[in-house]
């Protein structure tokens, strides 16, 4: 699901981190919230939010990023210079796509390496976000689910998904999800729609990031291409693991971290996809231990 459809929940980790004297720059997602939402899928290809993320550590004079696996990985590749480590929660490093390929056929194989990937169909349907936003309550009740095995109806194929927000389904919202984090998330999903936020699927589905492997065209897809035989970081490397995620197997995120970046610590916790809000201790303390071991705070 990677941290697409949420607004203002990193504040657990910005609340403990920066009494502790970090300097922060908390990134929002194009097309969540109250930030820029188009429509168009191609911007959200994962090398041009990368140079996003780039261009604003230039604008603020700063180093470092946390905004999603996709773009992290390309400024793993692109703009490695520019950070001193990497972290990866729940999704792992994923490396560029080489070769384009039909919608249903990319599906297909993102299905097979996975529990399943029913959802990304419902995703895809045209009008969804309408349907979504008719039904926010009961699709976010299945967004943050009160047990991670929930999400196997995400995972399930057919309209599992669909019928879900269709009859309205709310079992309750989970522990570790207060209801003033609720309220954000709704409002910001309903203040601009999901619309815009949909493209972060339609980008993979459609394959549109895999002109960036193969062409020259400009500085950012030639530095791409020439990272292809390198497609993995030397610096300092962390992946927490969620054992209990549904839609990102963690034997998957492990095998492509031992692949890519065969140098990284990986640690496990046993919570579902949202491991910000799930275990916020846990993952805070964990974050602060590794970053002083590797002698990265300033």
């Amino acid at each position: 699901m990677d941290s697409k459809l949420y607004k203002d929940l990193k504040h657990r980790q910005v609340e403990d981190f920066r009494p502790k004297g970090y300097g922060l720059l908390v990134l929002d997602l194009l097309g969540a919230g109250w930030t820029s939402e188009p429509e168009d899928a191609d911007v959200f290809r994962s090398v041009l939010l990368a140079r996003d993320i780039v261009d604003l550590l230039d604008a603020e004079s700063l180093d470092g990023s946390r905004r999603g696996s996709a773009p992290l990985s390309r400024l793993a590749n692109v703009y490695s210079e520019r950070f001193n480590a990497f972290v990866w929660l729940s999704k792992a490093y994923i490396p560029p796509a080489p070769q384009p390929g039909h919608p249903d056929k990319t599906l297909a194989a993102l299905k097979e390496k996975t529990s399943g990937l029913g959802y990304w169909k419902f995703f895809m349907k045209d009008g969804v976000h309408g349907e979504i936003g008719q039904n926010i309550d009961s699709f976010l009740q299945l967004i943050y689910p009160t047990s991670p095995e929930l999400w196997a109806l995400l995972a399930g194929g057919g309209d599992t998904s669909q019928n879900w927000t269709a009859e309205k389904r709310a079992p309750g919202i989970p522990g570790w999800l207060t209801r003033k984090d609720c309220y954000h998330i709704r409002a910001g999903l309903l203040n601009g729609g999901v619309k815009s936020l949909l493209n972060y699927y339609r980008v993979t589905a459609q394959s549109l990031n895999v002109q960036d492997s193969q062409t020259k065209h400009d500085r950012l897809c030639f530095l791409l291409v020439l990272a292809r035989p390198r497609f993995f970081t030397s610096k300092p490397t962390l992946f927490v693991v969620t054992s209990q995620d549904m839609l990102s197997p963690p034997s998957i995120g492990v095998l492509l971290i031992e692949k890519y970046i065969a140098h990284a610590k990986i640690e496990k916790l046993d919570v579902g996809h949202w491991i910000q809000l799930e275990a916020t201790e846990k993952l805070n303390s964990l974050l602060v231990n590794w970053i002083e071991s590797q002698g990265l705070r300033k």
